[in-house]
């Protein structure tokens, strides 16, 4: 699934800032927060890509109304509240408020929130994750099925224990049974992407025939999954108006994937007429989302100066974001820094940090790890 096993570590990072449907916060359909954003429209207006976020009048609402519920004793909505501070939702973000609120639910014995504290562990702190494990098994006792796709995820990811594959693979295919669309996901991913240690072959039709029923039931993943395939031929016959049908659909539910790869058919003249101002467009809007394809494909527009002018300094942030974005490594960046003159590159430092405290990772704590994984990158793919 990922170029570079380090990356994993930075994607828990990203994940809390939303920038992923996959490890997303668990809350119950009946809390307040939950009501008061039923029947909220959204508009796409591509903002600035990662800048401040400024408080929504509706997400503040539900804050109020959550925090009411809290002082209570309202494990559910303590347990929102803990969600709110997490993203930065309604509030000014505070990792170390969520995860106390979190512990105060857990303490009252809610399963949901052993996930979400154990979702943190893995975000928000990189350690030796036999503390996350024991909060899953927690919560996987008291029948909660995410907790068992999560508890695949983490021991596959887990530092010196990267290829457990097998014992990920046995997780996901009980959560699965026991309805966890992630779970199906993650499993179709492993018969796409194949396995590390060859345990488990590729075998695009298990995959396809996995993710159909997601795809039809409306899961925006499984149909980029599905669209992909139907591009690159793998199992179906290629058919890029298909891909193109699939991408607008996902695009159409709000899924920043579908324009990112929206933008690349157009990008690349692929089934459409190539179109560098159309594929521009969509990629911003995806990248204000944090979509890493997205981030790494505009470093490529402004490397090779396809519709913008060409820009050094922009395209090596770019390259440099998407790696901690995730699922890329440090290779495009080592290029075009080693083309930057030093106070280009410092440029390129500084508005990567900007982004970085925009994130609210500006601890120097944090600092110090991004830099520290970024190194390890480069020696990594020095010795490959």
């Amino acid at each position: 699934m990922y170029k570079n096993r380090l990356v994993l570590h930075l994607l828990c990072l990203a994940a809390i800032s939303g920038c992923s449907d996959n490890d997303s916060f668990e809350q119950r359909d009946t809390t307040p927060t939950c009501n008061l954003y039923k029947n909220r429209q959204y508009t796409d207006k591509a903002p600035e890509h990662l800048v401040p976020k400024v408080i929504d009048p509706i997400e503040r609402e539900a804050f109020e109304l959550c925090e009411e519920k809290a002082q209570q004793n309202d494990v559910y909505a303590i347990n929102d509240l803990a969600i709110m501070y997490a993203k930065g939702q309604g509030v000014e973000q505070d990792i170390a408020k969520a995860i106390s609120l979190f512990k105060q639910a857990v303490d009252d014995d809610y399963a949901i929130a052993m996930y979400n504290l154990a979702l943190m562990d893995r975000i928000n702190i990189m350690r030796d994750s036999d503390d996350t494990i024991a909060l899953l098994n927690k919560a996987i006792a008291k029948g909660h099925i995410e907790s068992m796709t999560q508890k695949g995820i983490v021991i596959r990811m887990r530092v010196g224990h990267y290829d457990d594959i097998k014992g990920a693979m046995q997780l996901w295919e009980k959560a699965a049974e026991g309805g966890s669309e992630q779970a199906v996901l993650r499993l179709a991913n492993v018969y796409i992407e194949g396995s590390y240690d060859d345990s488990f072959a590729k075998d695009y039709k298990k995959a396809y025939e996995l993710l159909e029923p997601l795809a039809k039931s409306g899961n925006t993943e499984a149909i980029i999954e599905i669209a992909h395939m139907y591009k690159e031929g793998l199992y179906v016959k290629k058919d890029y108006t298909k891909a193109y049908e699939l991408y607008s659909k996902a695009a159409d539910l709000g899924y920043p994937a579908g324009k990112c790869f929206l933008a690349i058919l157009y990008r690349e003249g692929s089934g459409v007429s190539q179109d560098f101002k159309k594929a521009f467009e969509l990629l911003n809007s995806a990248a204000s989302s944090g979509q890493s394809d997205a981030i790494f494909t505009l470093g490529l527009m402004y490397y090779d100066g396809e519709f913008v002018d060409k820009d050094l300094v922009k395209s090596c942030l770019y390259f440099k974001l998407a790696w901690l974005w995730g699922e890329y490594d440090m290779n495009n960046y080592s290029v075009v820094s080693d083309e930057l003159t030093e106070a280009q590159n410092a440029e390129v430092d500084k508005l990567f940090r900007k982004e970085i405290i925009n994130l609210g990772f500006e601890d120097r704590r944090t600092m110090d790890l991004i830099g520290g994984l970024q190194k390890a990158d480069r020696e990594v793919e020095g010795n490959e």
